[in-house]
């Protein structure tokens, strides 16, 4: 298979193809990752990615960017209260 792969065109064409894909796939990683995590405003996220995710600075903020702001009202699923239970009122 290694040699099918890096010795005959078919396969160097295969083997650009899949590393195209990753390539893709990472530079993304950020727009992904938001739209996983519930980020607020992904269109904007993709813009920023996809425009400027080139620079490495951008995309290391937009990763930054998605995991600080996972969720719009700032809490993660461990402190939503839940709803068959009473809170205590002082």
């Amino acid at each position: 298979m290694e040699h099918w792969l890096l010795s005959t065109s078919a396969g160097s064409v295969v083997f650009v193809v899949i590393g195209l894909v990753v390539l893709i796939l990472l530079y993304l990683l950020p727009t992904i990752l938001g739209l996983v995590l519930d980020a607020p405003r992904p269109l904007l996220l993709l813009l920023v990615n996809g425009l400027l995710g080139w620079t490495v600075l951008v995309w290391i903020g937009c990763v930054v960017w998605v995991l600080l702001r996972s969720r719009s009202d700032g809490t993660f699923d461990e402190e939503l209260p839940r709803r068959d239970r009473v809170e205590p009122r002082l």
